[in-house]
């Protein structure tokens, strides 16, 4: 399907490893699993409403909520305690820390049919002092080895090192988190996530039965799009304006849902009222019953997209100025520049496909370094009377 055409259907990529649902395997990180969520929702709500109404949206939060764990491990003061409210995380360092730990060993496994990888990784410039705790605190909780990287002199060189990293570590779905401006000789820190996911449908869609199909955009348009036909039973909900199936992968363990708006033009109702509330309660509402008739798009789909501004929005702010990310560094010299987060998704017959990576980039604050490769205005003056005597523009020195 093109970018144009947004979702009649909201997709959720569901873990249940991290839902109010089947999460006996990580009780001890319930209160954050619960945080992530709200999170999520709130993510996703401010992703809305800064989108055009008919753009397209898949990202991972789970991947985002990771890459800040660690960055919050390093931050202290007002900084701390404005990531913890606006990401949910407990605002006791340890146990926040523990609790992702807790996640991360539960989630990340490979079982009959599905795959799911996460990995974490600390990007830091060669020579700069970071705190041994600090370093320690992510390889211990997060798996995030530390490696040194020169952004001052190799910047280009260090962007193209962590793509290939991300690349690899999301089976080669996400090609370039980082493009080439992202990154400048003042960065001294990335902190980057990936998360891989390969699920084979439970009950697989039949290729014969996939056709050309009309998709409504709204109740009077229409456009082609191949959609996916099977039935069976499955797990499913409905009231006066929505519809929910829960769609399981193989050892039921992960399942997509579907939230469908009765309404053709009901995405705009539904999206206005969506809360993880809201969401829990469909959830917890849904029960085993016969699907005659199940059609589904066959789609691939990527995002690419900056949280900075959606972050201050909702009140993380002196993470990006003034920030104390002392717990890294034993200084408050360090700020968040941008946080970039890439999502992918296939999903076809046979199953789902999905990819996620987000990294937190960070550069000193305090420090000044001025490198004249590109045209500049240039002026000379006399000190004593302040008047300006030459005035000057360079484009090319070697004209």
């Amino acid at each position: 399907m093109k970018k144009s055409i947004f979702f009649i259907v909201i997709l959720l990529i569901v873990l249940n490893g991290f839902t109010q649902k089947n999460i006996s395997g990580c009780d001890k990180s319930k209160s954050t699993v619960v945080g992530n969520n709200k999170f999520a929702f709130e993510i996703f709500d401010k992703l809305i409403q800064k989108d055009n109404e008919d753009e397209n949206i898949f990202f991972s939060p789970f991947s985002i909520s990771f890459a800040l764990a660690m960055t919050y491990a390093g931050a202290r003061g007002e900084t701390e305690k404005e990531m913890s409210e606006v990401l949910h995380f407990n605002s006791v360092q340890e146990k926040a820390h523990s609790d992702f730990k807790q996640l991360f060993d539960t989630l990340n496994n490979t079982g009959k049919g599905t795959v799911i990888n996460i990995t974490n990784a600390l990007w830091g410039q060669k020579g700069y002092k970071f705190l041994p705790e600090f370093i320690q605190l992510i390889d211990n909780y997060y798996s995030g080895n530390f490696r040194e990287l020169d952004f001052l002199t190799q910047t280009e060189e260090s962007r193209l090192i962590i793509n290939e990293w991300v690349e690899e570590r999301t089976n080669n779905l996400i090609k370039e988190l980082i493009k080439p401006k992202d990154l400048s000789p003042l960065t001294k820190l990335v902190l980057t996530n990936a998360i891989y996911f390969n699920g084979q449908w439970q009950n697989p869609f039949d290729e014969k039965f996939t056709k050309l199909r009309p998709f409504y955009l709204n109740e009077s348009n229409t456009t082609e799009t191949m959609l996916m036909k099977n039935c069976g039973y499955y797990h499913y909900y409905e009231n006066d304006i929505i519809k929910v199936l829960e769609l399981p992968y193989k050892e039921e363990d992960k399942s997509m849902i579907v939230l469908l708006p009765k309404s053709k033009d009901g995405i705009r109702e539904v999206q206005k009222s969506l809360s993880f509330e809201k969401y829990k309660y469909w959830i917890s509402s849904v029960k085993r019953a016969k699907v005659d008739v199940i059609l589904l798009p066959k789609f691939k789909y990527s995002s690419h997209f900056s949280l900075e501004e959606i972050l201050k929005s909702m009140g993380m702010i002196k993470a990006f100025s003034s920030a104390d990310f002392s717990g890294m560094t034993g200084n408050s010299d360090l700020c968040i520049s941008d946080i970039i987060h890439e999502a992918f998704v296939d999903v076809n017959e046979v199953g789902t496909e999905a990819a996620a990576a987000t990294a937190v980039i960070m550069f000193n604050s305090i420090g000044k370094i001025f490198i004249a490769d590109h045209p500049f205005i240039y002026i000379i003056k006399d000190n004593k009377t302040e008047s300006i005597l030459f005035i000057g523009r360079l484009i090319n020195p070697n004209i």
